[in-house]
């Protein structure tokens, strides 16, 4: 619920909608792990 109302308050506040919020935050989630993974992957 917390989660959901603070991505309410920044939708209103940059004036655009939570899926494109949703896909920028993942976006750069998703840039940062392909720069430096949190787990590392063992070579077969």
């Amino acid at each position: 619920m917390l989660v959901w109302m603070y991505l309410s308050e920044l939708t209103r506040a940059l004036k655009k909608n939570i899926y494109s919020i949703k896909k920028e935050m993942l976006s750069s989630y998703m840039k940062q792990e392909l720069k430096t993974p949190s787990v590392r992957m063992a070579h077969v």
